[in-house]
C-alpha cells in the first residue's frame, strides 16, 4: 500500500526520510537507465502561479525522464484561480487525478 505524503515544507518530513530521499536521488543520477520508466503511466502536474522558467522546466524534464506524463500551466490567468477559485480548491480538484502535483506560488 502506498502512503500519501503531503510535502509543503522541508519541516514536513523527518531527517531519516530526507536521508533516504537523498540516497535515492543519488542512485537515479548514477544509474538513470534503471529508472527511465519508473513513472510510466503516472500523471504529474506542474502548476506555477508565478514565473519560474528554470524550476518549471527542471521539474517537467525530471518527470519525463522517469517516464511520467506531465501537464500544467505557468500562467494562473488561464486557470479558475482567476475567477476566484482558491488555491486549496485547485489542489482538491486536481489531486485525485495525479500522482504528483508540483506547485510554485
Amino acid at each position: 500500500m502506498t502512503t500519501v505524503r503531503k510535502l509543503v515544507s522541508v519541516d514536513d518530513m523527518s531527517r531519516k526520510w530526507w536521508d533516504r530521499l537523498y540516497s535515492q536521488c543519488c542512485d537515479i543520477i548514477l544509474r538513470p537507465d534503471i529508472y527511465s520508466n519508473t513513472c510510466r503511466g503516472k500523471l504529474f502536474a506542474s502548476m506555477f502561479f508565478e514565473p519560474s522558467t528554470r524550476t518549471n522546466f527542471s521539474f517537467q524534464a525530471a518527470a519525463q525522464r522517469l517516464g511520467a506524463g506531465v501537464f500544467g500551466f505557468s500562467d494562473p490567468l488561464g486557470t479558475s484561480v482567476s475567477k476566484g477559485e482558491t488555491l486549496a480548491d485547485t489542489i482538491r480538484m486536481t489531486a485525485p487525478s495525479l500522482e504528483t502535483n508540483t506547485m510554485k506560488d
